[in-house]
């Protein structure tokens, strides 16, 4: 997976979605995000969060750069406190292997 979207699109789309999830639930994976980018073009693509707490599901989409289609799941707390620390403009989401790389604007680099 590797896509770039605006620091303001990605963190629209994941505020909508975490009001789906609820932190104090005792299902761990309930508390985590579904990120998902996909190639609608050659040259444009969109990125989709989303969050359920099995009674309400909420998913939300934003166009974004997607270079390598992918999914992956990510604790919606850190992922959305990470993206709020980082500075307007680009943001790139990269996964290789089991490893998640994220980078702004400022290049510097944030995992999970």
């Amino acid at each position: 997976m590797n896509v770039t979207t605006t620091r303001k699109n990605l963190l629209h789309i994941l505020t909508l979605a975490s009001q789906a999830v609820n932190q104090k639930n005792t299902n761990i994976a309930l508390r985590h995000l579904l990120l998902v980018a996909e190639k609608s073009d050659l040259m444009n693509g969109k990125i989709r969060a989303e969050g359920t707490d099995l009674y309400v599901a909420v998913s939300a989409a934003e166009t974004a750069t997607v270079d390598v289609e992918g999914a992956i799941v990510l604790p919606a707390k850190e992922l959305i406190d990470r993206i709020k620390v980082m500075p307007e403009g680009p943001v790139t989401i990269t996964k290789v292997n089991d490893r998640i790389d994220m980078h702004g604007a400022d290049k510097r680099r944030f995992g999970l």
